[in-house]
């Protein structure tokens, strides 16, 4: 796995991201994927416990999958700072990415899922600092970036870990059903809006 969660998404998926994203704004979008990794945090400490991955966790893991890529796509499409040399909003969190997977901790001490429990468990508590400062409002802040690259290292070991025990496959199929979920749930609120003019 790299930086990057679009690459293998279709271009009907990558739509569906970007306009749900649009549809709802970031505010929301950036509170689910806050709740989706406290969900993922808890499946992950009961992997760490039972020592075994479950559906459960399976299913968690996709749908942070899914607001992460959603949030790479928001990104990927705003400007940064072109005295920085960075193209887009997203390219500090793959400079963030960089380096954490070359600092990469000994995982013999702690498991890749432990690793990815305590990378959630900071994004969170960034996210939330966030909103403490911005009268409770979501905004990428460098905290937020910083913490999002570390983050994409720790999927990048689970996945690896995922993909050697031939269970990344599933997660990828749960992603894209939560995808094609999304997408129906989106017209919906489209045709809801609509009606409602």
């Amino acid at each position: 796995m790299t930086s990057t969660l679009i690459a293998n998404l279709s271009p009907e998926a990558i739509a569906t991201l970007n306009e749900a994203w649009s549809f709802w704004g970031m505010d929301l979008q950036i509170t689910i994927l806050e709740e989706e990794l406290a969900e993922l945090s808890e499946a992950l400490t009961i992997v760490h416990l039972k020592g075994a991955w479950t559906d459960a966790a399976f299913e968690e893991l996709a749908d942070v999958l899914v607001c992460l890529s959603q949030v790479e796509i928001a990104l990927r499409a705003k400007p940064f700072s072109i005295e920085k040399g960075q193209r887009t909003q997203w390219e500090p969190v793959e400079t963030a990415c960089s380096a954490n997977e070359r600092d990469r901790p000994d995982i013999e001490i702690s498991s890749p899922e432990m690793h990815l429990l305590l990378s959630s468990l900071r994004l969170m508590k960034q996210i939330s600092k966030t909103r403490r400062y911005n009268d409770g409002e979501a905004v990428m802040s460098y905290g937020i970036i910083t913490e999002m690259g570390a983050l994409m290292a720790s999927l990048s070991w689970v996945c690896a870990d995922l993909n050697e025990a031939g269970w990344f496959e599933r997660v990828m199929a749960i992603r894209d059903q939560k995808i094609a979920l999304l997408q129906k749930r989106l017209e919906r609120a489209k045709a809801e809006k609509r009606r409602e003019m």
